[in-house]
């Protein structure tokens, strides 16, 4: 199973791509304050099918996605 994690932080994006348990794909990307232009930059070069499951952390940024969110502390 393939799951995706997403971090929005207040100058960086950061991704991870698991596929089950193990890292098949990362990547650390600056936003400069546009957070769906860098998240959609990014993800548009994978392939990932309907069933990936996905979970957005950040303070405030994890707001702007329709996909579960979680605050990090619990995600550690």
């Amino acid at each position: 199973m393939k799951t995706l994690g997403i971090n929005i932080g207040s100058s960086s994006v950061k991704f991870v791509l698991l596929n089950d348990g193990k890292k098949e794909w990362s990547k650390v990307a600056p936003h400069e304050g546009n957070f769906l232009t860098a998240i959609k930059r990014e993800l548009s070069g994978l392939e990932l099918s309907a069933d990936v499951k996905a979970l957005v952390t950040g303070t405030e940024g994890r707001y702007l996605l329709n996909i579960n969110t979680l605050i990090e502390p619990l995600c550690i």
